[in-house]
């Protein structure tokens, strides 16, 4: 232990601990604020609510790897007009965020069987991913939460 830290009185390690705390929310949102109802005014999440997801590593990699091949095989495409749709839009990377659609909401009861989920957490959603392009992306078991793979409140619009 550093002798900082043992000198420091345990109040003034406390605030420190919360100042930290605070910093790393505002890091991790950007310098955004989060538009989340307030507690006791807590809306349910229901369907064809807009959230924001954060994007995954695997899920940008499945994204691309669409928009590749459509690229790839664009003139196979383009003879056949068969009315198939061609996934095409700007690359997608992880920590990326777009509104999703929600289009299925689970509760504990209807959870089917084998999934788990952390304990505090009782509803996960499905929806529709709305991408920078002509697609979508569909997500299921979402949870609320931060960083990538994880649903989250639009953030309050600026009014300045």
């Amino acid at each position: 232990m550093s002798d900082f830290i043992r000198k420091m009185p345990w109040d003034e390690l406390a605030k420190e601990n919360a100042n930290l705390l605070a910093e790393n929310e505002w890091l991790r949102n950007r310098g955004r604020k989060i538009n989340r109802p307030k507690e006791g005014d807590m809306p349910s999440i229901t369907i064809g609510r807009i959230v924001h997801f954060v994007v995954t590593h695997s899920t940008a990699d499945a994204i691309n790897k669409r928009r590749d091949h459509a690229y790839a095989h664009m003139n196979e495409h383009r003879e056949r007009a068969d009315g198939s749709i061609i996934h095409v839009g700007h690359r997608v990377y992880e920590g990326d965020e777009f509104p999703m659609v929600v289009t299925r909401v689970w509760n504990e009861r209807e959870r089917p069987p084998g999934v788990g989920a952390p304990a505090e957490i009782n509803t996960y959603i499905n929806g529709q991913l709305l991408l920078d392009g002509n697609d979508t992306y569909w997500l299921t078991s979402v949870y609320e939460g931060e960083g990538p793979g994880y649903w989250h409140w639009p953030e309050e619009a600026d009014d300045e």
